[in-house]
């Protein structure tokens, strides 16, 4: 082997290695590019997810106050219906005495 072959087989021996580095340096740069997409892409994602989050929480305040409101709503009536209740039971206990009195 003579010192030109000897640096020959070095030099395509660096050749051989910067292929072999480019090759990897390009893989390596398509693979950060795909994941700046798909890091793009879930960001994106989260933004809609927390707008929707945001909205289901709004409505959800929404139904807390109208069930709030309907459970006073609810005592209102039972204490309407109570005192209507209690009406016709005195109404009731008058009519079936005064009808007593007069069958007596």
């Amino acid at each position: 082997m003579t010192q030109a072959t000897g640096s020959e087989d070095r030099l395509d021996n660096i050749d051989r290695r910067l292929e072999l580095l480019v090759a990897v340096t390009e893989a390596h740069s398509q693979q950060i590019e795909s994941n700046a997409k798909s890091i793009q892409a879930l960001s994106s994602t989260v933004a809609t997810v927390s707008t929707a989050v945001d909205g289901l929480a709004a409505i959800q305040q929404q139904l807390v106050e109208i069930i709030s409101e309907e459970r006073e709503d609810m005592r209102e009536f039972r204490a309407t219906t109570g005192a209507a209740l209690e009406r016709i039971d005195r109404v009731m206990d008058y009519l079936m005495r005064r009808d007593g009195e007069k069958n007596s």
